[in-house]
């Protein structure tokens, strides 16, 4: 794809002797560029979540966790990537939940976290697990960061749901995106990857959402440790309880849903 940034989503760090390998170990191997892990799941053989590679190098890295109770664990990674001698680019990936509501509270959390600074070049991308173009989900970040190209990346085998974006800050700077067809990436994911080119400062940067096969940990997951970049109070019994201020109403209902992954599928 010739990225010199890529984003990955359920990027799964099990080895074992039944030919489970370290994915992002091997993936650093096979491209030489930089690794950096964010996993939302932590488990006696592994961690599994987001990721990072770059091709230049990495000066500053942040996790933070997206979660709701009772949910499967959510987060996103934060790094600044040194770009020549003009600064740095920073670039967020995250994976956002299968629920509606869920999506709001995650969405107004990660704003939160990434702030109103609009000065510095800022790249955010992944598997944002929303299609409708008027979502609430979807309307928060368009007025933050600008409209974002929908593209069916999923099903990759015969796409119909633009589930992953790519937004830049500025938006000026993202010249162009597009979808990654080919038969290997087919394979590789059951979501097709999103390429953009980036112009920042008269200088090209390429950046790449997108993930390597992944296998769901079998054995019973906790919680990625580390703090959180910041807390929400849990609900009472009900699921219902107090939230922080101005966070949306999470949605208890049955929400919206994307098709469950498959055994050997990315993203």
């Amino acid at each position: 794809m010739g990225a010199d940034v890529v984003g990955l989503q359920e990027v799964d760090t099990h080895r074992d002797a039944h030919g489970h390998v370290d994915q992002l170990d091997l993936l650093t191997r096979l491209t030489g560029f930089t690794a950096v892990a964010g996993p939302t799941l932590v488990h006696t053989r592994g961690r599994f979540g987001n990721a990072v590679l770059s091709r230049h190098p990495i000066v500053a890295l942040r996790r933070h966790d997206l979660s709701l109770p009772a949910r499967e664990p959510r987060g996103a990674v934060d790094v600044d990537v040194a770009w020549r001698p003009r600064g740095a680019v920073r670039v967020v990936v995250t994976h956002l939940g299968l629920r509606s509501g869920d999506r709001r509270f995650q969405v107004w959390r990660l704003l939160r976290t990434i702030g109103e600074e609009r000065g510095d070049p800022l790249v955010l991308m992944g598997d944002f697990n929303e299609w409708r173009p008027g979502a609430p989900t979807l309307r928060r970040l368009t007025a933050r960061f600008g409209r974002a190209r929908a593209l069916r990346t999923f099903p990759s085998r015969r796409p119909l749901l633009a589930l992953d974006r790519i937004w830049a800050q500025p938006p000026a700077a993202l010249a162009d995106v597009a979808v990654h067809r080919s038969t290997l990436a087919r394979v590789a994911s059951d979501h097709l990857p999103i390429r953009a080119r980036l112009v920042i400062a008269r200088d090209r940067v390429t950046a790449a959402a997108l993930r390597p096969p992944a296998r769901r940990p079998r054995s019973a997951p906790r919680r990625a440790h580390g703090p959180p970049a910041s807390s929400a109070r849990r609900p009472d019994s009900t699921g219902r309880g107090p939230r922080p201020p101005g966070a949306p109403a999470a949605d208890r209902g049955p929400g919206c849903r994307s098709a469950r992954r498959t055994p050997a599928a990315g993203r």
